[in-house]
Formats: C-alpha cells, sequence, structure tokens
C-alpha cells in the first residue's frame, strides 16, 4: 500500500461494506473474482459494488454455482463447502440479487468441472505419478489440479457445454449500470 500511495494512487483499505467514504458511481469498470460467497452480508456487498459502477459502467463478478455438476455429484463432500463461504448462488439468485440494485445483465454463464473431478482424472491421466508438491499459498491440495494437457484440454471442451446448458462449478455475471436519459 505504502508504494502505492507513493505513485500518487489514492488507496481505500478494509472491507466494502465498512468504508464510506468511496467515490461512488465513479468507476468504469468494478470486479469481485469469487468474493461474494466470502461476505458475511452478501447483500450489502452486492449494494455497495453496484454503487461504484459508474453510469453506462460495468460489474464482472464470479462466485460459485450451487447446481453445479461437482455440488449435485459430491453434495456436501464438495470441496469448496468450507467454512469460509457463507453463501451458493445459482444463476437465478444472483441475477436477482443484482437486478434488484438497478443493474442490466449483459452475459451470465457457468464454467469449470471442479478440482473434485479433475484431480481424479489428472491421477489417471497421470498414472499415479503425483505432481511435486503444491506451491505454498496457491490453495491447491497435495496432488494439485489441471497439470496434465490432455485433462485441461477435456475442461476446455466441457466448458462449451458449461456455457450452454449450465453446471459448471462457476457463476460468471457481467452487468451494466444503465444512463440515465
Amino acid at each position: 500500500m505504502k508504494r502505492t500511495r507513493a505513485r500518487g494512487i489514492e488507496v481505500f483499505e478494509g472491507s466494502l461494506e465498512a468504508i464510506e467514504d468511496l467515490p461512488w458511481h465513479s468507476f468504469d469498470l468494478v470486479t469481485s473474482w469469487d468474493v461474494l460467497e466470502h461476505t458475511a452480508q452478501p447483500r450489502e456487498f452486492a449494494e455497495r459494488a453496484a454503487r461504484l459502477v459508474a453510469p453506462g459502467g460495468w460489474l464482472a463478478l464470479t462466485t460459485l454455482n450451487r447446481r453445479s455438476l461437482a455440488f449435485r455429484v459430491f453434495g456436501t463432500k464438495w470441496s469448496m463447502v468450507v467454512p469460509d463461504h457463507f453463501t451458493y448462488w445459482d444463476m437465478g439468485s444472483l441475477r436477482s440479487l443484482f437486478t434488484s440494485l438497478g443493474l442490466i445483465v449483459v452475459r451470465e454463464e457457468t464454467f469449470g468441472l471442479g478440482r473434485d473431478f479433475v484431480q481424479w482424472m489428472d491421477r489417471i491421466a497421470r498414472s499415479g505419478r503425483a505432481r511435486e508438491g503444491p506451491d505454498p499459498g496457491d490453495g491447491v491440495q497435495a496432488g494439485g489440479w489441471d497439470t496434465a494437457p490432455g485433462v485441461v484440454l477435456f475442461e476446455r471442451a466441457l466448458n462449451v457445454g458449461f456455457r450452454r446448458l449450465g453446471g459448471g462449478v462457476g457463476l460468471e455475471m457481467l452487468l451494466r449500470a444503465p444512463v440515465p436519459s
């Protein structure tokens, strides 16, 4: 933060829900990558994120899909069911939340097979040869995922279907703030 401020860039520290003196309605692009599921007050977080977007600006976000193939297969044993995930979303609930705040959905889709499947597939593709340990801090459990090229290609092909039919572990939504007439 110190180096950023030294460059003359204004920095706001704290949770989005707690900071009051933000430059509301002034950002052309606001992003939230896998944050919503970690917030204890998702409505308040969404209201503030939407309020940051300038008229005609964009909000792009991703979060977990509670209707994913992985959740349907693994249920509460899905690796994404963890204590720091307070909420789980589907496309309808996510759309409802953000359109109620006046944003317009431009694109929505699901993506990703998920590590629960990919780790299993990777083990088969590698015939039991495990990758050397994960990079500390990358959040990857021992053995990793997406390491065998064939598995990566397979997941990319599945993403085509997930975009059309749903079922991916992630939800992606692109929203736009209306321009006053």
